[in-house]
């Protein structure tokens, strides 16, 4: 098997309406941003210059990369990361919204959704360093590591919008939550300048607002977390919600015959080893189901199954019956079955 996918894993597929041939009034959008692709469908846009809409949202997609992506040397996060302890950094509104909505899953979850995993994902090669071979960390730097990790030793403030470090080498990773968050950015903006109906989707995550081109809820179909091949699992109906889903069956590497995917359990410093193949959250924002789309997977099965009947959360969770998860079955949370009924 290859060392990883460099592309973070498309883990839906978009059902459009007009498969054929496109409407006049519905216009498609696409690109490169934040490691991975976008995909914007527009409902009823009769007018609309599609190279000025498009110039318009790269544009804030740049800024948004600018902010958050721990890939560029001079963004927000990575000036942050490299900052000193004890000192307040100054930082956009944006990142300190982000931030204080990120630590809220945290409190939520004990901790097991923790932003401050970066040193983590880079030693295991997820994030912005890459390992040299397919081979797992010592066990002595993975502890070394996790004395660098706790949401708790993040402080923010809002005016002016700043953050401190209250442990030295503590740093950020925005990945399990920023990508929802451009989502919603986008989709607000769409909103704003009259848009009614269309659908939004960074590397997986999306936003579905209002009808697709056939006048009804957008079809999203929820993948099998199959390695081997792409099928669909589930489709869902989705107006004015949003969906991500987690998995590690895209992301990962393999050595001595052990599979070590990309969620992390910040508690362990390992790869989760759980039930879950697949995990897919629908909430009111992209935000929050990007969050608990991680979160949910990260956690121990009973107390996730527990947190998310809690906070009343629209989760399908899919559980591998078998290590190469070619058996599974599904889980549905109460709020999700009830999106499913007629």
């Amino acid at each position: 098997m290859n060392r990883y996918f460099q592309l973070v894993f498309l883990s839906l597929l978009l059902w459009f309406s007009a498969c054929t041939s496109s409407p006049p009034s519905l216009l498609q959008l696409s690109g490169h941003t934040m490691g991975t692709h976008y995909h914007i469908t527009l409902v009823d846009v009769k007018g609309q210059k599609e190279a000025l809409l498009k110039s318009q949202i790269a544009q804030q997609l740049i800024e948004f990369n600018q902010i958050f992506s721990t890939y560029i040397k001079d963004s927000e996060i990575s000036r942050f990361n490299q900052a000193a302890a004890d000192t307040w950094f100054p930082v956009s509104a944006e990142f300190i919204e982000l931030v204080e909505q990120a630590e809220k899953i945290s409190q939520l979850t004990q901790g097991y959704f923790d932003i401050s995993i970066a040193p983590l994902v880079n030693l295991w090669g997820f994030g912005n360093q890459f390992l040299l071979e397919d081979k797992p960390p010592n066990a002595d730097v993975i502890q070394a590591h996790l004395q660098q990790i706790g949401y708790q030793h993040l402080a923010s403030r809002q005016q002016p919008p700043a953050l401190l470090k209250q442990k030295s080498g503590l740093q950020i990773d925005l990945s399990a939550i920023a990508k929802g968050y451009a989502v919603d950015s986008i989709a607000a903006w769409l909103s704003a300048q009259g848009f009614k109906h269309y659908l939004v989707e960074i590397g997986g995550e999306l936003y579905a607002s209002g009808h697709n081109a056939k006048g009804v809820a957008w079809q999203v179909a929820i993948e099998k977390p199959t390695i081997a091949k792409r099928s669909i699992e589930q489709i869902i109906p989705i107006s004015n919600l949003a969906v991500a889903s987690s998995g590690n069956y895209r992301n990962y590497f393999e050595y001595q015959g052990q599979h070590y995917g990309h969620s992390l359990n910040p508690k362990t410093g390992y790869p989760v080893k759980q039930a879950w193949a697949a995990v897919t959250v629908i909430a009111k924002n992209t935000t929050l189901a990007d969050a608990w789309a991680t979160a949910l997977m990260v956690l121990p099965k009973t107390q996730g199954q527990a947190l998310a009947q809690q906070q009343q959360l629209a989760v399908l969770f899919i559980e591998a019956l078998d290590a190469g998860q070619e058996r599974w079955k599904t889980h549905m949370s109460p709020e999700f079955q009830h999106l499913l009924s007629p």
